[in-house]
């Protein structure tokens, strides 16, 4: 009902006569009241309303009346609660802050006297004035130092550009090449310190004055005549005192240079005495503003407790707090809860939730799953669907599946893929095929190798070409080794090998099924894929061999397969099923569209099985016992040590070149 507090750890509770009838309780038990209390406690809720200041107490009972009477009391005991447990600490928060308030009275008054001491040993009220004048005259020396240096080093350098000029100690008769001296001079006038000396500038007129007759003279009179030895006595006499004017230039230099010297020296330890004195004014002033700041904050805060004290006193006077209950407790209602709607609700959200989850991850999911998906997105035809390489179910032990396991449903699907290839001849020649892909790891190079193997058991004599020279793969997949039998990259780097070609050790894998693998690592594939040679080993595979397959790189990586696209007959795109996205694809697609070609279809990878009549390989499944040459084509042997049982075969079934 109601909690009356009475001291920090003491309370007292008491209950309503209404709500004595509803529990037996005996109102002088404390025992009995607390125990009712919490049986009451669980069954009231308070929450505030929205961004208001109300408070909505809320109260689940089995009876009507028993509900209405507790949230009535329950409110009514919470507002005389909050009223005098704010009394109590207004109450108490008074003394407190009296002590408080003596306690930064006295840090006031100390502060204070500290001050008062500090002003009385330094003289602080002169540090405000003195202090900013000191900083400019520090500042104006330092400006003038620096311009000093500066004139300093520019004489410095003067006089030792002067210095070089050692003819500066000869006399004009002991001069070999006067024009020599000549050009040294205008040399001489380049140096500041020389162009302004105004000695120099007299004796430089003069000799250029007379050097300016001798030249109107040498028009008009011979070399011997007596005025033109005049003259040119004259201009030797101009030179001469024009060398010893420039002479002594570096004298005077020195003189001012020392000068120089001595007044930046006197700056600079006036700057040191000033800065000095400065250190001890800004050791002083600190001093003072922290012993002012001190006193400011013993100040404030003794007037801030002032002000809570009086704050206090005017809140103990009035009620204790403006808590009111502002709506009565409503009429009592019967909430009958119905838990068959409840469970019904609950599994249709859940439902619900699930749906949109599992419709969130598919709108998510962007990569090409069926036949269907790819031919609608893409607007090309899918050549073949091959599922995942597993022929009986179990783990195909090599990518080679039309030489090692050709009744497989894998086997079907690339049949499938020869003979839609086949049909498209009509239109379009298909004897060199290319397949590529958008991206790394989509199988390109398992679909080239086992439609390569279904051309040559449908008995076309057929070349494999590996052109991805970056990160070739076929080489690798027949365990090719280096240097056994040649490669791409051989024929590019070698010409008499590329005349050759293809009367060179070509691996066989199969009868009718050769392998040009990509041969060892070069620099710049995308240059020797664009160039004359390329073009070459194709035009020469088109003559020797009825079919043509070439596994190139990923378009989306590197621009490789851009520049042999340009030699085949037809282009396929390989698509990892599952994997790769839709936007990628069209991206390539479009990328083709640009540079002219356009591919004859898609072949999905990879495709997953599924099980039943509705599979789309369920009729290749179903059927284990399905009869084509026993093991297909087998993997040509290596030549063994000739005995006689071998050599009685050899005899019965020759080998067809």
């Amino acid at each position: 009902d109601h909690i009356t507090i009475t001291g920090p750890l003491e309370y007292s509770i008491s209950i309503s006569p209404e709500l004595q009838k509803y529990y037996d309780v005996d109102p002088n038990d404390q025992k009995s009241l607390t125990k009712a209390a919490l049986r009451m406690k669980g069954r009231i809720s308070a929450k505030l309303r929205g961004d208001t200041l109300f408070i909505d107490i809320t109260t689940n009972a089995d009876d009507r009346d028993l509900a209405y009477q507790i949230c009535k009391y329950t409110s009514m005991g919470f507002t005389n609660y909050v009223r005098q447990i704010s009394r109590s600490r207004s109450t108490g928060g008074v003394g407190t802050l009296e002590i408080a308030k003596k306690t930064a009275q006295n840090e006031l008054i100390r502060a204070r006297n500290e001050l008062i001491a500090f002003r009385g040993s330094h003289e602080v009220k002169y540090l405000d004035e003195q202090k900013p004048k000191l900083e400019q005259k520090i500042s104006d020396d330092a400006a003038q130092l620096k311009i000093l240096l500066a004139e300093k080093r520019k004489l410095e350098k003067d006089l030792s550009d002067i210095l070089k000029y050692d003819f500066l100690q000869e006399k004009a008769g002991e001069f070999h090449d006067v024009d020599q001296v000549d050009e040294r001079l205008e040399g001489l006038i380049l140096i500041p310190s020389v162009a302004k000396d105004e000695e120099f500038i007299k004796s430089n007129a003069q000799f250029k004055a007379s050097k300016t007759m001798v030249r109107d003279l040498q028009s008009e009179l011979k070399k011997l005549h007596p005025e033109m030895i005049a003259a040119d006595l004259k201009v030797n006499s101009s030179r001469q005192i024009l060398i010893e004017t420039i002479a002594e230039i570096p004298k005077r230099l020195q003189a001012k240079i020392t000068q120089l010297g001595d007044q930046t020296e006197e700056i600079a330890h006036t700057i040191t005495e000033q800065t000095e004195t400065l250190d001890k004014w800004e050791e002083i002033y600190g001093e003072y503003t922290v012993l002012k700041y001190n006193e400011e904050i013993a100040l404030a805060t003794v007037e801030s407790v002032q002000e809570r004290v009086k704050e206090i006193e005017l809140s103990t006077e009035a009620e204790g707090t403006n808590i009111y209950i502002a709506e009565q407790a409503s009429e009592p209602s019967t909430i009958e809860p119905n838990k068959n709607q409840k469970i019904l609700m609950g599994f249709l959200a859940g439902l619900g939730l699930s749906y949109g989850f599992l419709y969130l991850l598919n709108m998510m999911d962007k990569s090409i799953k069926s036949v269907e998906q790819a031919e609608q997105v893409l607007q090309l035809p899918v050549l073949a669907a091959v599922p995942v390489s597993e022929p009986d179910g179990q783990q195909a032990s090599s990518r080679l599946i039309m030489i090692n396991s050709p009744n497989s449903t894998c086997s079907e699907a690339f049949r499938s893929l020869r003979v839609n290839i086949e049909s498209m001849a009509r239109k379009k020649s298909n004897k060199v095929v290319l397949f590529t892909s958008s991206m790394p790891s989509e199988g390109k190079t398992f679909t080239s190798i086992n439609y390569a193997a279904s051309l040559a058991q449908q008995g076309h004599r057929t070349l494999l070409i590996d052109m991805d020279l970056r990160k070739p793969a076929v080489g690798p997949e027949f365990k090719l080794k280096g240097g056994e039998y040649v490669g791409v990259t051989d024929l590019l780097q070698s010409k008499e090998q590329l005349d050759k070609f293809p009367d060179l050790a070509i691996y066989e894998a199969t009868e009718k099924f050769f392998v040009l693998h990509g041969g060892p690592h070069i620099d710049n594939p995308a240059e020797h894929l664009s160039g004359y040679s390329i073009e070459k080993i194709v035009e020469k595979a088109r003559e020797h061999f009825d079919r043509v397959v070439i596994d190139s790189a990923p378009l989306g990586p590197v621009g490789d397969t851009l520049a042999v696209a340009r030699l085949a007959d037809m282009l396929c795109l390989v698509v990892r099923s599952a994997k790769t996205t839709s936007k990628v694809i069209l991206r390539i697609i479009d990328t083709l569209h640009r540079h002219g070609h356009t591919p004859a279809g898609i072949v999905l990878n990879f495709l997953q099985q599924k099980t039943g009549k509705g599979s789309y390989y369920y009729y290749y499944s179903s059927d284990k016992d399905k009869a084509y040459s026993k093991s297909g084509y087998q993997r040509k042997q290596e030549p063994q040590k000739p005995d006689a049982e071998v050599a009685v075969k050899t005899e019965e079934n020759p080998k067809k070149n």
